[in-house]
């Protein structure tokens, strides 16, 4: 309890700024990744560069892009790390926090966890391994479900998780609800000590809220915290004609989606955007990326398949002077 009314009052600093109410979310073209980001699964913008990451089973690396090409152009490997479900990516301007939080084989891991990597331990340039010694692991569990939990089938799971963000040192997750799909979809928001602990021990996920009825489970989250915008990204449940969605929350007070005035947009299903697993805002809070990992899908004599891909997107409040050429220059070619 003490802990829980520790990380409430925290929350409670730093307020936004007001700006104004967002209309629309354009989007630019799709740019393909890399083929080795063929599981793109967490985006984030941190040290004037955007990094992403693979699902699980991927190398525990993280990969700078270029956003005009989709190349790589710098990895970092993490000694003594393991992807065993590598779902989000968060920054906080010091840090970044690599989310191994998927839990959707049989929702009861016991190893869940939040690698912590100092910017500083970055170089600007090239390739480069981090020393294990360096690399902080912030471990936990849902206390609902104790230490040792029961097993459930695939995808059918309250404590899956794949969206987090880290605002005032905290961690922000945001589970991924494959449960609550006959109630409108709905996600938990949980929150932990940005502060790895001593080795093997974990921190109890501090329940938060319930948003319930958002239309999707989601998948990627950010925050800026200098504008009081937050993002949520996702997908309905039904075999690849789930309609993907994107809440923007505008106003939010203390890091708190459930303060901020709503605009949802409909992204379309996979067949036509892909399976978007990743957002994060970019050079400023007004425009940022979406990424999706690569997807297949067959339906009788029918085969679609959408490359991992990146875009760009800019938050629109409706101002006659917006011009997509301008929001989304082309780069010129060589």
């Amino acid at each position: 309890m003490i802990l829980r009314n520790l990380f409430l009052v925290m929350l409670l600093f730093a307020g936004p700024f007001g700006y104004a109410q967002i209309t629309d979310v354009l989007l630019s073209d799709t740019v393909h990744l890399d083929e080795r980001l063929n599981e793109s699964s967490g985006l984030a913008f941190a040290a004037e560069k955007l990094w992403t990451h693979n699902d699980s089973g991927g190398q525990p690396e993280l990969y700078a892009v270029d956003p005009e090409t989709g190349s790589i152009i710098q990895t970092i490997f993490l000694e003594g790390a393991k992807n065993n479900d590598w779902e989000d990516l968060a920054a906080d301007g010091h840090y970044l926090y690599i989310a191994d939080t998927g839990n959707n084989v049989d929702g009861a891991r016991i190893d869940l966890m939040i690698y912590k990597v100092c910017l500083d331990d970055i170089p600007a340039v090239g390739n480069t391994n981090i020393p294990a010694d360096k690399i902080g692991i912030i471990r936990f569990y849902y206390p609902e479900q104790g230490l040792s939990p029961t097993p459930t089938t695939a995808n059918n799971t309250a404590y899956d998780c794949e969206a987090i963000f880290v605002a005032d040192d905290t961690i922000h997750l945001f589970t991924k609800d494959w449960t609550s799909a006959s109630s409108g979809y709905g996600t938990s928001e949980y929150l932990l000590p940005a502060f790895p602990l001593p080795e093997e021990e974990k921190y109890p996920a501090i329940w938060f809220k319930r948003h319930d009825q958002i239309g999707f489970m989601v998948t990627g989250a950010d925050y800026s915290k200098e504008t009081g915008r937050a993002l949520l990204i996702g997908y309905q449940n039904k075999e690849g004609f789930g309609n993907h969605f994107l809440r923007v929350y505008s106003d939010v007070k203390d890091h708190d989606v459930g303060t901020g005035t709503v605009f949802v947009k409909n992204l379309g299903i996979p067949l036509s955007v892909g399976q978007a697993e990743a957002i994060c805002f970019g050079e400023d809070a007004s425009r940022g990326f979406i990424s999706n990992e690569e997807f297949s899908f067959s339906i009788s004599s029918y085969s679609f398949h959408y490359p991992a891909a990146l875009r760009r997107f800019f938050l629109s409040n409706g101002s006659e002077n917006e011009d997509k050429e301008d929001i989304f220059p082309v780069k010129p070619s060589n």
